[in-house]
């Protein structure tokens, strides 16, 4: 459901991303145990080099679930304390 990985190849036109860049995702499309797949790069996060691979390809699913719960399913007027747990995980939201 969620991985990181190094960029092989990018298609003609693309910008934004090289090879050789590191990328995290979550969900669709399935695939994470590949060894290598086609994604499209709107699906795909740079990753900071302040964030190591291991700990962006474990949080990125819990993040997104946080922004989806924080975002979409609660009403204005909700007091949310949202607690993180591990060092670093905040850098992602520079990304």
């Amino acid at each position: 459901m969620e991985a990181v990985g190094e960029v092989v190849a990018v298609g003609p036109g693309l910008t934004g991303r090289q090879v050789g860049d590191l990328v995290a995702y979550a969900g669709h499309p399935l695939g994470s145990y590949a060894e290598e797949q086609i994604l499209p790069a709107d699906k795909v996060v740079p990753l900071p080099s302040s964030v190591s691979p291991i700990i962006a390809a474990s949080v990125m699913l819990k993040g997104l679930t946080a922004h989806y719960l924080v975002r979409r399913c609660f009403k204005v007027g909700f007091l949310i304390c949202l607690h993180c747990c591990v060092i670093d995980a905040v850098n992602l939201t520079n990304i």
